[in-house]
């Protein structure tokens, strides 16, 4: 553009000569005009400067989104993830991780709401807590291992028994807990545990050979007295040491004639 101007100054200078100026109006004329020209090529420059400068920008401009939306993807991925991930521990503090059924925190919080509603109701709450007789000795016998496999079928065919609205959770070791909810009479929390004492009768294949662990079963309803789940685990617990010195293999209400069961 520079050169360009050189033209047209050149140019004029013809014009000016032709015009008839003096030597002195004519400088003034050509350094009007060289200072014209120097004007216009400063504003070309400026001109192409600037459209460099705008498309600079709108790159850097385009490179800042790009980089804010890759943040924003960041930080949803890693909130998923977080809420993933405590969603997932909060389910594994809650269930024992051999069975899948839930543990004893999660048991205290459902019997807890349990006992809640009997008292709006006016229908008891039944709790079944159970153990198996002869299992050290299968762990003893056969491993760990085969104590592990056996615990995870008990697991399996106490699901089968109960009803589909009861809770099972495992207290450890070999002691399991049902929950049983909007009993009528407490025929209906016998007919349960009837269920399981026959469930867990039949033998279970350990190690490549069958062995029997049948169930101890106390059975304790809610009533005005039991304030939260260790009262109620506290009477299933001694119904359940009936049965044992019963012979085993069966169940025991609590309260209720030792002939029950």
């Amino acid at each position: 553009m520079i050169a360009g101007g050189g033209l047209a100054l050149s140019a004029l200078g013809v014009v000016l000569l032709a015009s008839g100026l003096d030597h002195w109006s004519w400088r003034v004329a050509t350094g009007a005009a060289l200072l014209t020209a120097l004007v216009l090529a400063g504003q070309l420059v400026a001109e192409r400067c600037n459209r460099r400068l705008v498309a600079q920008l709108d790159e850097s401009m385009r490179e800042l989104r790009e980089a804010v939306a890759r943040e924003q993807a960041l930080a949803r991925e890693s909130a998923a993830l977080a809420a993933e991930l405590t969603a997932e521990m909060a389910e594994r503090a809650m269930h024992d991780p051999l069975t899948g059924l839930g543990n004893r925190s999660l048991l205290n919080d459902r019997l807890t709401a349990a006992l809640a509603r009997a008292r709006r109701s006016g229908r008891p709450v039944g709790m079944l807590l159970l153990d198996l007789d002869g299992f050290q000795r299968v762990n003893e016998v056969h491993g760990h291992g085969a104590g592990d496999g056996l615990l995870k079928e008990v697991a399996d065919r106490l699901r089968a028994a109960v009803r589909t609205e009861d809770a099972v959770a495992r207290l450890g070791g070999d002691e399991f807990v049902v929950i049983a909810e909007d009993l009528r009479t407490a025929r209906d929390v016998v007919v349960i545990a009837e269920r399981i004492v026959e469930e867990l009768d039949r033998s279970f294949l350990v190690a490549g050979r069958r062995v029997r662990t049948p169930a101890s079963v106390g059975i304790a309803l809610s009533h005005p007295d039991v304030e939260g789940p260790d009262d109620l685990l506290r009477e299933a617990g001694g119904a359940m040491q009936a049965a044992k010195r019963r012979g085993g293999g069966r169940y025991q209400l609590h309260g209720a004639a030792p002939s029950l069961g």
